[in-house]
Parts: C-alpha cells; sequence; structure tokens
C-alpha cells in the first residue's frame, strides 16, 4: 500500500486596478513556477527566521525552523537514508499555469502541495505568499492581493466542478487547518493514459531523457525514489517495498501510443544571474492491460506530488485518465477523483 499524506491547496490573488495591461499579458504568457518559487524562498526566510544567519548549515534551529524544513530540508543527523547528501527533497509543490486566469483576466490562481508533516507550516507558507503579493511578483513588482486560501477534497462521490473546493483561509481571518490524507486510487481499469502536463526532466548516467530513449522503467524508477523519499521524511508510513523486483518487474510494462515531444523553455535566475535551460518532454503515452496495475498505486500518487527535476516549481506534473469512450474530458475527474483542475 503507498501511502503518501499530502494535502493540496490553491491560493487566489486578485490584480490590482493600478495593473496594466502589458504587466497583467506578461502574468498569462510566462510560466511563473521559477518566479513564485524564488520569491516564496525569499519571504519565507525573511518570515520565520530569527537568528538571521546568512547560511542555515550552522543555525541551532537547524531542524526546528520552517524555513529549511520547507525551502532548504536536511536529511537528520539519525537518518538512514541519503547520509552522503546534504540536501533531502523538499515537501512542496507550486501547480502555476499560464490558465490559472478566470476569464475576466483580473485574478490568478496557483496550486500547492504539501507533503505529511510540512502541512503544520501552512500558515507561514500563506502568511508569505501574502507578503509576496504585496511586494510584488516578478521583477516586474506586479502586485496582488490575496482572496483566498482553498483546499481541495481528496475523497468525495462528486468532484466534477472546481466549486468543491473548500476555503480554509481569508484575509483577516482565523485559517482552518486541514489534516493531510492519502489519495486512493481507482479499481478494475483497463487502459490508462498518463498526460503529461509541464515538462518532465529526468537524467539517466548524467543525459536528460529524449522521446525517443523514453521507457516505463525510466518513468517509474524516477517517481519511486521520490516517493519513497517523500514518505521516509515526511510521513509515518515509510514505504516497505522490494524496490529492486518492482524496477524488474517494471521493465515488462510496455507503452501504448506514445506521443511525447520534448519542449524547449527557459527560466531566469536571479541567484546565478542568467538563464537556464528547463525543457523536458511534454505530451501523452497509454498503459494497457494487467502488466501495470501493480504501479497504478505509485503512479496515482505521483499526480500530486509530481518527480523529475524542477518538480517543486510544477514540472513534472501530470495526471492519469481513463481511456473510455464513454468517459469525456470533462468528467473524468468525477468517475476518477484525480487532482481538480485549478
Amino acid at each position: 500500500m503507498v501511502k503518501i499524506p499530502l494535502a493540496r491547496y490553491r491560493l487566489r490573488f486578485r490584480l490590482l486596478d493600478s495593473t496594466s495591461q502589458e504587466q497583467a499579458r506578461a502574468l498569462q504568457t510566462h510560466y511563473l513556477g521559477s518566479a513564485w518559487r524564488g520569491m516564496l524562498g525569499m519571504n519565507l526566510k525573511k518570515t520565520v527566521c530569527v537568528t538571521r544567519y546568512p547560511v542555515c548549515d550552522n543555525c541551532p534551529l537547524l531542524y526546528s525552523c520552517p524555513y529549511p524544513q520547507i525551502f532548504e530540508h536536511r536529511p537528520p543527523l539519525t537518518s538512514d537514508k541519503l547520509k552522503r547528501y546534504t540536501h533531502a527533497p523538499n515537501p512542496y509543490v507550486l501547480e502555476p499555469s499560464n490558465s490559472d486566469f478566470d476569464h475576466s483576466g483580473h485574478s490568478i490562481r496557483l496550486g500547492l502541495v504539501l507533503i505529511g508533516k510540512a502541512n503544520q507550516y501552512l500558515p507561514y507558507i500563506v502568511y508569505s505568499f501574502d507578503r509576496i503579493a504585496r511586494h510584488g511578483l516578478t521583477n516586474k513588482r506586479i502586485k496582488l492581493e490575496l482572496i483566498d486560501v482553498q483546499s481541495e477534497p481528496l475523497h468525495t462521490q462528486d468532484r466534477s466542478s472546481s466549486s468543491k473546493w473548500e476555503v480554509i483561509y481569508e484575509p483577516g481571518q482565523p485559517l482552518v487547518s486541514k489534516s493531510p490524507e492519502s489519495p486512493m486510487p481507482p479499481q478494475g481499469t483497463e487502459i490508462v493514459k498518463v498526460q503529461q502536463i509541464t515538462p518532465l526532466r529526468l537524467k539517466v548516467k548524467g543525459d536528460l531523457v529524449v522521446a525517443e530513449e523514453f521507457s516505463f522503467r525510466t518513468f517509474f524508477g524516477h517517481l519511486l525514489r521520490r516517493l519513497s523519499l517523500l514518505s521516509y521524511f515526511f510521513s509515518d508510513t515509510p514505504l516497505e517495498v522490494d524496490f529492486k523486483e518492482l524496477i524488474e518487474r517494471s521493465k515488462a510494462v510496455r507503452i501504448h501510443n506514445q506521443n511525447l515531444r520534448w519542449m524547449d523553455w527557459t527560466r531566469h535566475s536571479s541567484r546565478q544571474k542568467t538563464y537556464l535551460k528547463m525543457g523536458g518532454l511534454i505530451g501523452s503515452f497509454e498503459l494497457l492491460g494487467q502488466e501495470f496495475q501493480p504501479f497504478l498505486p505509485y503512479l496515482w500518487a505521483g499526480q500530486w506530488t509530481h518527480f523529475g527535476k524542477g518538480c517543486t516549481m510544477g514540472l513534472g506534473r501530470y495526471l492519469l485518465q481513463p481511456v473510455d469512450q464513454s468517459v469525456t474530458e470533462n468528467n473524468h475527474f468525477t468517475d476518477w477523483n484525480s487532482p481538480l483542475p485549478l
């Protein structure tokens, strides 16, 4: 059983009346994952840091302060995993997209996933995003106003409408915390379509995987590693499976109707003061029959956690869809409980 307790939120912001059309177009036409992540790190540290150390490594609060726990997570000294590494996976994912604007173009949405124990720090993160909005997003300092924060219901019968989101915070009101849950996969599906929404960046022997070299074993191996580390560091139920056997079995899973392509994308790094290439695979492929069934619980959880390089800024996001003529794109969320559209 794959138990990755998590919670998914969306933050809604309003564009101020002073926002120019040029600024609004900049928000709509640029992928904002890098901007949101950079501003979150800076503002979260300003919000919670009490020692004002320039770096966290020698800080006496390293293992208790919300900033390194969220943004620069280190393996605990007693950890059995990643002993040779200075950092562990961070327990959050941001989900921006160019479709986050409502039809009037006056508000913008941002998805946020927090893994397991990281949910206790939600108030600090929300406060940090409020600071970001008031200070201004991107180098153009586009100021926003936080409207509210909503929580996604993971286990309900009717998830066909975005109105099912539950408001847990409005400015001036207390924040209502939500307990993380483990997404549960559906039963009895014969064909699954994997829709890769944002660029997937996987490396094998130092090289990025392109469409011609893509395999289910590569896809699943990277996903399994991420889920294993997230469950180990941020949940009370680490994955206890035979990893070598799972990886070996994944080699037999064939991919059908592959329609993956490389999408180039660059982002500006304020820290390195240069543009970085962040392209990856987008598109879709299908899995058929019984051979992929043992892997479905892992694939299901990965819809929320993302995986691959840059996943905390929203890359490596995919959705699972049943391939069934009776299921349309408008209702597959109801039938399958996949992540709700933002």
